[in-house]
């Protein structure tokens, strides 16, 4: 910070900094804390990062066993569809009669 000269610059000007959940983060904003001095005492300073917290929710709702056994049912679907030449075709016959494309089937 101080080799930027940040640290007179964003003196008491700093609202919040945003991290994922790494346990390393911590410290970091312990530093920040310490050298910054931001607003409102820090109350809001350290905020999670939203995305982050949505893709390891995500991650863990995948791992349920109601998500994984959906999951296997549909890979079995797939491969039952796609080992099969007739069954292939009636498949690409049956999205192009319906208007989908490879993007966009249901």
């Amino acid at each position: 910070m101080n080799k930027y000269n940040l640290k007179n610059d964003l003196q008491n000007k700093v609202f919040s900094i945003y991290f994922d959940n790494a346990s390393n983060n911590g410290k970091a904003v312990e530093y920040f804390l310490r050298s910054l001095s931001p607003i409102v005492d820090g109350a809001f300073f350290h905020q999670k990062c939203a995305c982050h917290v949505l893709n390891l929710t995500v991650k863990a709702g995948l791992k349920t066993s109601g998500a994984n056994d959906l999951i296997t049912k549909f890979k079995k679907a797939v491969t039952h569809i796609f080992t099969n030449g007739i069954r292939k075709q009636r498949f690409h016959d049956m999205y192009s009669r319906m208007q989908f494309t490879k993007l966009r089937v249901p």
